[in-house]
């Protein structure tokens, strides 16, 4: 049976960045096709690393110059100020608008005992900053630009309330997106335990009311404000076995008077219990229980057995 040929031509010529512990195939496309050079370096520990060397047009390198140069000049903007992780807050200025979007929200639990609200939420924070901005007609039309975490200023926004919080997402995946007006996007993934006062008087057909606020300690509301929204949520699938989500509102309110008042902005949850198993596994077996009892205690004395322990 005849095989087939591959469309290109295999060899072992190693580039010059590769060591010499590395062993690499290389891959040469069929000509005329717009066909690509692969190199693939595998070294002495299996540690299989996927250089790929392939031929570009003009545009996209042009095209990966202008993100590289775009990269480097957003980051050394904020710098020059001398301010490069620090916002520029002046008492003449409006304050800074924070904008906060829940995408999406999951009930984890609500514990009666320790009255702690535990959930996984998606938010967007957006805000602009004017020291990023740039003209996309001078940088083949580029438009929107990623950048790590660790290089740009973030706002102070805390989780209240919060008895344990943390980001889910890895430190070395998260990055902020750019655009070319100075706007830019930060999509976080918490999960968050709240403190929720609990009101169980109504025990198993109770409501509860818990929030999730935000807040920023180091800027007073005159400097930075928040302002919350949610998206399309479907909150009937978003609770748990226990638990059902039946509303979901922001509130916004401040935390202390005056100038040195900060903003808040609060996620409200209106949670109601699921009563099936506290009615199936704990309310009708005690009262089928109870009510025997009761027939057991008042039931008459059974004469035919007396009759025959007489003969």
């Amino acid at each position: 049976m005849p095989t087939k040929e591959p469309r290109g031509n295999f060899s072992t010529n190693a580039p010059p960045s590769i060591s010499p512990k590395q062993h690499a195939t290389s891959f040469h496309g069929p000509s005329g096709n717009g066909g690509a050079d692969f190199t693939l370096v595998d070294d002495e520990h299996h540690n299989h690393d996927y250089h790929g060397y392939y031929s570009r047009s003009e545009h996209q390198q042009k095209n990966e110059q202008h993100v590289v140069q775009l990269e480097k000049e957003r980051c050394k903007r904020p710098a020059a100020t001398g301010q490069p992780k620090m916002r520029s807050v002046q008492s003449d200025t409006p304050p800074l608008n924070i904008q906060i979007k829940l995408f999406y929200i999951q009930i984890v639990g609500l514990e009666a005992q320790t009255q702690v609200l535990s959930t996984i939420y998606q938010i967007k924070m957006k805000w602009r900053d004017p020291r990023l901005a740039w003209n996309p007609e001078d940088y083949g039309g580029i438009k929107q630009i990623y950048l790590s975490e660790s290089l740009l200023w973030l706002p102070d926004t805390n989780v209240g309330t919060a008895t344990g919080a943390s980001i889910t997402r890895p430190d070395e995946i998260r990055a902020l997106q750019v655009l070319n007006t100075g706007r830019v996007k930060w999509p976080t993934q918490y999960f968050t335990e709240n403190i929720c006062r609990m009101q169980v008087s109504k025990f198993p057909f109770d409501t509860q009311i818990c929030t999730i606020p935000f807040l920023t300690w180091a800027y007073e509301a005159k400097f930075l404000n928040l302002t919350g929204s949610m998206s399309d949520i479907q909150i009937q699938n978003q609770g748990n076995g226990e638990w059902d989500l039946i509303d979901l509102t922001t509130i916004y309110t401040s935390y202390g008077q005056g100038e040195d008042g900060i903003a808040k902005m609060n996620y409200q949850l209106t949670l109601r219990r699921v009563p099936n198993f506290y009615v199936y596994v704990i309310a009708i077996p005690c009262f089928i229980l109870t009510m025997l009892s009761a027939v057991g205690m008042f039931w008459t004395p059974n004469y035919k057995a007396e009759q025959l322990t007489k003969t």
